[in-house]
């Protein structure tokens, strides 16, 4: 009986000590374009898992320009400011892995008018090369035609569903569709949900290992006594 509890102790402090806790994370990463800077950092309103990671929108197109607040045409566009006219490619990244997979969720808003603003070609890429298609979702409406303006405000939603990441980051790759001019983009987001695996840190096997020597050091001490 006292085998069996010792046992039990035992394993109890391997598993603090070695076992990888799994466990369910979300990252939701926004890029507003607040401003001109290119590649650009997400909001910081979010963290990015795991820490230390980083997270980039870069745009890759020697025709891509932004515009600020000299943009804000309210009778032509509307409402939104700092937002990107895009004729290249916007590669979005997060050095991110998982041993699972992951699913994943990409929202994008844009200007749509009937003269060339179409919805743009997404596509993933991994490591290894291999070209994945999202689940287009729908689009949502954001800022409606009034007045004079060109066009509308949409949001386009795509999802990738059991995602394999590990050993790879997650790379997206944006650009106008095929017949399409160009993409006035105002605000990106990127939602991410899975298991990430954490290795326990050296305190946490300092603590299974001291557990594992204080039940040598107790067993010894009783069997000496009974001795």
């Amino acid at each position: 009986m006292k085998v069996r509890k010792i046992i039990v102790s035992i394993v109890t402090c391997l598993s603090l000590a070695l076992t990888a806790r799994a466990a369910t994370d979300t990252n939701i990463l926004d890029w507003n374009f607040s401003h001109a800077g290119n590649p650009v950092s997400p909001d910081t309103e979010h963290s990015i898992l795991p820490p230390g990671s980083t997270a980039l929108a870069t745009f890759l197109g020697p025709a891509d320009y932004y515009f600020g607040n000299a943009f804000n045409d309210p009778t032509h566009y509307g409402s939104p400011t700092g937002v990107w006219d895009m004729y290249g490619t916007l590669n979005l990244s997060l050095d991110r892995t998982s041993l699972a997979p992951v699913d994943y969720i990409l929202q994008i808003t844009q200007f749509v008018d009937n003269s060339g603003f179409l919805p743009g070609t997404v596509s993933m890429q991994n490591a290894q090369h291999t070209l994945l298609d999202p689940l287009y979702l729908g689009r949502t409406v954001v800022v409606p035609r009034t007045g004079s303006m060109f066009g509308v405000w949409v949001m386009d939603t795509y999802e990738w569903t059991s995602v394999e990441l590990f050993p790879n980051d997650i790379t997206l790759s944006i650009g106008p569709g095929v017949g399409s001019g160009e993409l006035l983009l105002d605000n990106i987001r990127l939602t991410v949900v899975g298991n990430l695996v954490v290795i326990p840190e050296p305190s946490c096997a300092l603590i299974g290992m001291v557990g594992l020597v204080a039940l040598g050091i107790r067993s010894r001490f009783r069997h000496s006594a009974r001795v």
